[in-house]
């Protein structure tokens, strides 16, 4: 019997709890759907100081996002549910009607709430007597989160934390060694000050200064600048140019060489501290601006009619499909095809017998839109000193410039090959490509490919990352993806 009332009541507590939860569902798919705008049947208390909670009563409540009283905002506490919110007053509320505002509307209330205004009062027993600049100093006292801004004489603080008892605020710059501190609050004749009297706070002024520093770097690359006091520096400026700072501690500094030269300069580097006051590290540092374009991961495709990455532009890094090509063939450096049982990168002006190779929307591109730039092929040998220099360079991502003039003087042969293939050529090991080859092509000024002595107008460098292929001979689905060097 006694196993039967507890089954009984077990039941009974279950069946309760299911209902309860099957009510509290209905009211929050009630007020989920309800798109009303909201409205306001009474609130209360009718009067109170900072802080006072006010019980909203009304319909719609549940989505509210602001509370204003006497058209100053007030914190959004609590949204009970949709007949019930609770706000609180805050410094800038003021005597006034309420406002709820939400996503479907807002409400003003007919009735009136009567802020009682409170002067704050300063505990000048616990005040604090000096701080350094960006300090965060206690301020303690009564009625505190009627505060509404802190001056260290006339210099505004930012105020960190707020309560009843306390504030906590962010020392200013100011030129003066002792200051007054002053609390604004709102009464009933508007805004006013109450505050300390004799001066009593001093402002600890330390320097920064600087011990070491990177004296080059390339726009974009991160210096270090180490000293003492770099936490109080607000900005760093290469000339007129403000310099991002990614990490900023007592110690060191960081940052990084903004954009906006064109070629590799002098630059004078500064801090700036205290708003206004200006440290010049140098006015010697290198800003180098690299004279080469440089397009990583670059991935292009040979001529199935699936594909549609397939011309590439190495001087904007951009890349067309067949259907884009004809507007930008006069842009085209070079392309890849599945060329003489090969997968080769290929010459735009001797892509007579190529071009065609390539659809859009299942029609061959015509023949006449051959390219117009000469572009052509060599494989950089690693057992080669004049090679091995630039090779290394494109390895190690050192490279800074490119021009024929470099290449040159340290003894490099030019590029002369228009198909240059993966399979290469029996008996020309400069005339084939694998991962991680270095190729060199050359821009020759000329439409004639037979005229090797036309001035090379365009020099770059590919570094061969991978190649995928299910055979390099026929698949014209093969791909070719390169990290590309191309000069200025």
């Amino acid at each position: 019997m006694k196993n039967t009332n507890i089954f009984f009541k077990a039941v009974y507590i279950l069946s309760f709890f299911l209902l309860a939860c099957t009510s509290c569902n209905e009211n929050l798919v009630e007020d989920a759907t309800n798109t009303s705008a909201p409205n306001i049947t009474d609130f209360s208390p009718k009067s109170g100081k900072v802080g006072t909670e006010i019980k909203i009563t009304g319909e719609n409540l549940l989505k509210l996002d602001t509370i204003y009283i006497g058209g100053g905002m007030a914190t959004v506490k609590y949204l009970i549910n949709s007949r019930e919110a609770v706000a609180t007053v805050t410094s800038t509320s003021k005597t006034g009607k309420l406002k709820v505002s939400g996503v479907y509307g807002a409400f003003e209330s007919s009735d009136v709430f009567t802020v009682t205004y409170v002067a704050p009062v300063i505990n000048m027993s616990t005040f604090p007597s000096e701080g350094k600049a960006n300090d965060n100093v206690l301020i303690e006292g009564t009625d505190m989160d009627a505060v509404i801004e802190v001056y260290f004489e006339t210099t505004k603080a930012e105020i960190i934390t707020q309560t009843t008892t306390e504030l906590i605020v962010k020392v200013p710059y100011f030129e003066e060694n002792n200051v007054d501190v002053f609390l604004s609050y709102n009464t009933e004749s508007g805004v006013k000050k109450t505050g300390t009297t004799g001066k009593p706070f001093s402002l600890d002024k330390p320097q920064p200064t600087v011990e070491s520093y990177d004296k080059s770097a390339e726009v974009g690359e991160t210096i270090i600048i180490k000293g003492t006091n770099l936490s109080l520096v607000d900005k760093v400026m290469f000339d007129k140019k403000e310099a991002t700072i990614s990490l900023k501690e007592d110690k060191s500094i960081s940052v990084i060489v903004p954009s906006g030269y064109t070629a590799t300069s002098k630059a004078v580097l500064k801090l700036i501290y205290y708003v206004d006051r200006e440290l010049i590290v140098t006015s010697d540092f290198q800003v180098i601006v690299p004279q080469i374009n440089y397009w990583p991961d670059v991935t292009l495709f040979a001529n199935d009619v699936t594909t549609t990455d397939n011309f590439f532009n190495a001087m904007s890094g951009k890349i067309y499909n067949p259907c884009n090509y004809s507007g930008n063939a006069k842009n085209v450096y070079f392309y890849l095809t599945i060329t003489s049982t090969s997968l080769a990168f290929n010459n735009p002006r001797n892509g007579i017998n190529q071009i065609k190779n390539f659809k859009c929307e299942n029609v061959a591109l015509p023949s006449d839109t051959v390219g117009t730039l000469n572009v052509k092929f060599r494989r950089m040998d690693p057992t080669n000193s004049a090679d091995n220099i630039f090779i290394e360079k494109v390895k190690n991502k050192t490279l800074t410039s490119i021009s024929q003039a470099e290449l040159e003087e340290a003894g490099v042969i030019k590029a002369g090959t228009s198909s240059f293939r993966h399979n290469g050529v029996p008996g020309d090991p400069n005339n084939m490509y694998s991962v991680g080859d270095i190729i060199l092509f050359q821009h020759y000024n000329t439409t004639n490919l037979t005229n090797t002595t036309a001035p090379i107008i365009g020099t770059g460098f590919l570094e061969v990352v991978k190649i995928t292929s299910k055979d390099p001979k026929t698949d014209k689905t093969s791909s070719v993806t390169f990290n590309c060097y191309f000069q200025k």
